[in-house]
């Protein structure tokens, strides 16, 4: 908090030169006519920015019960009383200390230059806030042949805002009262541009006026208030509008509701199109995921037939061995009996003969049973090597539409058979065509 800690003024009414110094809770006294509202005037006008709207002089000396005399110029000047003054023209300076008891903020003075002459007009030449320094009559005087005099403003303002620079702060001068109060409130109590100043300053001087308070409303109302007569007209429109405001309110509320239903229906069909986008996504994915599971399992399938193929045909080649073998001990047989010419060994040959068809049918028929499926899977592969250019699976649903043929086993006579030789004819003695020695499709 700032407090008051020097009362600077040059040519002020009857004193012309004083730094009065305070400290703490201070008291001006005096008997009358000793200049105690001098001094409280002087903290007025600084206070209002030299503004003849805002202050009240000698508001405390009660004279007559109305309003003063005293006026700014006549301070400047030292008026005594309507035709004596002390001074026929004059310089003045008045300024307020403000520090901080806690040293945690810099020192901040407010001031006024002013220049009065009889029968003119008084002007507040310049008006100062010097944030960083505590201003004393030194700064505010010049010596000129030995004699101080008050020094001119624009002197005054480079001098000071030099001051301030080198403590770290800076000078503000502002042109009209209002800005001054303006800116001393924002350095000295807010920290912020107030709305208000005028209101402050009028409080302030009315605070200084030292009566009794007869009634703490009335001094309220008189002092803190400003005066607003009730004006019916006013208030009814006021009423009126009030009442619109409502209305307006109320359907804004209204339409609100219905904007948060539609927005909560859109929040609902965000979420169920995520779930349809996520669901398709997871569908396409499990498609994926099983077309792949059919490709590598028609892979395994394929090695699995290439693997029984290669067993088919190592069977076929052994089989076709034993018939060779068995081919060429018949012919052998035959060109015995063919030698010999014996009836009884011919008849042994034959049955030998017949015994050996019965083992190689025996063997056929096993070697039917065991490789049909194999044979029908490979032919089947190879069908979808060939037709690799169509859709699997369009290729598997016409495959279960149609009927499967039933496999034609065996070769006419002369037809080829496994292991390069031909099916002989049943005429003459000679072995008979081997059913199911050759494989249809399946």
């Amino acid at each position: 908090m700032m407090e008051l800690r020097r009362i600077v003024l040059v040519n002020w009414h009857m004193m012309v030169r004083a730094d009065l110094d305070l400290a703490g809770d201070a008291a001006i006294l005096g008997q009358n006519r000793s200049g105690k509202s001098t001094i409280i005037d002087l903290i007025q006008a600084v206070m209002a920015g030299g503004s003849s709207r805002l202050y009240r002089f000698n508001r405390s000396a009660g004279e007559s019960g109305g309003r003063s005399e005293r006026t700014l110029g006549g301070y400047c000047l030292g008026e005594l009383n309507e035709d004596t003054f002390l001074r026929s023209q004059a310089r003045s300076c008045i300024a307020l200390v403000f520090e901080d008891p806690n040293r945690r903020r810099l020192p901040v003075s407010l001031g006024l230059s002013i220049e009065a002459a009889r029968g003119q007009q008084t002007e507040v030449a310049g008006r100062f806030v010097a944030e960083g320094i505590g201003v004393d009559t030194s700064m505010l005087l010049d010596t000129d042949e030995d004699a101080l005099r008050p020094t001119a403003w624009p002197v005054a303002r480079r001098r000071l805002d030099q001051a301030c620079r080198e403590a770290g702060g800076q000078l503000l001068t502002p042109d009209d009262a209002k800005t001054f109060i303006r800116e001393y409130m924002r350095v000295l109590f807010t920290g912020r541009r107030t709305s208000d100043p005028e209101r402050f300053v009028r409080t302030f001087v009315a605070a200084l006026s030292f009566t009794d308070i007869a009634s703490v409303e009335q001094f309220v109302h008189r002092y803190l208030l400003e005066p607003q007569p009730i004006d019916i007209a006013e208030l009814r429109d006021s009423i009126r509008r009030y009442r619109e405001i409502q209305k307006t309110i109320a359907d804004l509320n209204r339409r609100l509701e219905a904007l948060r239903a539609i927005r909560a229906q859109i929040e609902e069909f965000d979420r169920l199109l995520a779930e349809e986008f996520t669901c398709r996504a997871l569908e396409k994915t499990a498609m994926l995921v099983e077309g792949f599971a059919r490709l590598l399992a028609n892979v395994n399938e394929r090695r699995s037939k290439a693997r029984e193929l290669h067993l088919v045909t190592a069977e076929f080649a052994r089989v076709e061995e034993e018939i060779e073998r068995a081919t060429e001990a018949l012919a052998s047989v035959q060109r015995q009996l063919m030698a010999t010419g014996a009836q009884g060994q011919r008849a042994i040959v034959e049955q030998e003969i017949r015994g050996l068809e019965r083992d190689h049918a025996g063997v056929m028929e096993r070697l039917l049973a065991r490789h049909l499926s194999t044979a029908r899977a490979i032919q089947l592969l190879d069908l979808r090597d060939r037709l690799g250019a169509i859709n699997p699976g369009e290729l598997f649903r016409a495959r279960a539409r149609a009927a499967p043929r039933a496999p034609v086993f065996g070769a006419p006579p002369g037809a080829a058979v496994p292991g390069g030789g031909r099916a002989r004819g049943g005429g003459g003695g000679g072995p008979q065509a081997v059913p199911g020695a050759g494989l249809g499709p399946g």
